[in-house]
């Protein structure tokens, strides 16, 4: 559970940095106004996801099931990143295709971090308070 809440709190410190680095350090050189677009457009899909679509994953599947998926799903996260970055080294700038693999990975993210909030942490938060 530890190991799931800090996973938590370092994926936005770190997808902040990528953003804003510049690209031969690993990052993606977006300007403060591209990442408040980026972050802003992820917060109006994590609004509507959490509203209509989590409930329904939540019923389907037992919360233990959905907290192991999202825990795993920190893999594709962080080896997301190195290839987005590849891509726009190549093309010394971020192209139309790291603009269609950032939606995905703030999905994949948004996902991730829903399901391991769900259920499962709740009560851990409630016992250490």
């Amino acid at each position: 559970m530890l190991y799931s809440s800090s996973l938590r709190f370092h994926l936005p410190a770190t997808f902040a940095l990528f953003l804003s680095s510049p690209i031969p350090l690993g990052g993606l050189a977006f300007t403060p106004q591209a990442i408040g677009l980026v972050l802003g457009c992820a917060g109006i899909f994590h609004g509507l996801f959490q509203a209509f679509f989590f409930p329904r994953i939540h019923k389907r599947w037992e919360p233990r099931n959905v907290y192991a998926v999202s825990i795993v799903a920190y893999i594709p996260i962080y080896l997301c990143m190195p290839i987005m970055n590849a891509l726009a080294k190549r093309a010394g700038q971020v192209t139309p295709l790291v603009w269609i693999c950032l939606p995905l990975l703030r999905w994949h993210v948004h996902l991730r971090i829903r399901l391991s909030v769900s259920h499962l942490s709740l009560p851990f938060i409630v016992n250490v308070s």
